[in-house]
């Protein structure tokens, strides 16, 4: 049954008050059948998660990680230099006890203030 035919009928029905059964097997004298193959619901079960909609899946989601990385890690890197040019500035070099904020302070300064002595 072609389409039009179709809407021919479901208007028909609307306008005339018919009750749904007459209405279903006036639609099922017409060849409508509401009726699937018996390999239906394989079919669509191998539609939904078929090997290609998975790959696709996975695919997709390996090249979303890989932008949010690079994004993530070039403003961490940027981030590290801004920090470094910081130090670098501030405390005129860039050794580890500049790095670590304790360039001015003497190493027993730094045991008398972690031990309270």
């Amino acid at each position: 049954m072609k389409t039009d035919e179709l809407k021919g009928l479901i208007l028909k029905a609307l306008e005339t008050e018919q009750t749904p059964d007459s209405f279903m097997q006036e639609l099922e004298e017409a060849g409508v059948t509401y009726t699937f193959s018996n390999d239906f619901s394989g079919a669509v079960l191998n539609r939904i998660f078929g090997e290609s909609t998975v790959r696709i899946a996975e695919s997709e989601f390996f090249s979303n990680m890989r932008l949010v990385f690079n994004r993530v890690a070039l403003t961490g890197i940027a981030a590290i230099i801004l920090l470094l040019i910081s130090i670098l500035l501030g405390q005129g070099t860039l050794s580890i006890d500049s790095i670590l904020g304790i360039g001015d302070i003497e190493t027993d300064s730094i045991i008398s203030l972690m031990t309270g002595y």
